[in-house]
């Protein structure tokens, strides 16, 4: 497994960090996570997902492959940010959102990921920031 996950904010704002290789198995692994999430909480309340993609070298490049990695079709998903600069990334991750109905969007930061969140729903300030390597975001809306 080439990433770490954790809850910023409970059932609310997930932030998952990408090692230097990313492998259709993860893939599989992270939309299995969601799925299983899902069934556990029905939740009114739709996540957001930062997927902290700045340090990824690698990564899986064909749709189809990618689509058939899938597991779910992420129910409940808002946001899913992507902190790269990767444009291939971003373009990946645009197919997707129109597939499966979230809404996507680049940031340079974590920062800055989180700090949009809180001006387009009204995220909070996180619970859990400490393990980040980034200053905390503003608790209000600006």
């Amino acid at each position: 497994m080439s990433y770490e996950k954790q809850w910023l904010l409970e059932n609310r704002v997930c932030y998952v960090k990408f090692g230097h290789h990313i492998t259709l198995e993860d893939v599989t692994t992270i939309s299995g996570e969601h799925h299983e999430w899902y069934l556990q909480n029905q939740s009114t309340k739709r996540v957001h997902y930062l997927m902290d993609m700045s340090r990824v070298e690698t990564y899986p490049r064909n749709v189809f492959e990618i689509n058939r990695a899938f597991i779910g079709t992420f129910m409940q998903v808002d946001w899913i940010i992507l902190v790269t600069q990767d444009y291939f990334v971003t373009y990946l991750g645009n197919i997707f959102a129109t597939k499966f109905g979230f809404k996507i969007k680049s940031a340079s930061s974590v920062t800055e990921a989180y700090r949009y969140l809180q001006m387009a729903d009204g995220i909070p300030e996180p619970q859990r920031w400490y393990s980040l390597d980034d200053t905390i975001p503003i608790s209000q809306a600006f």
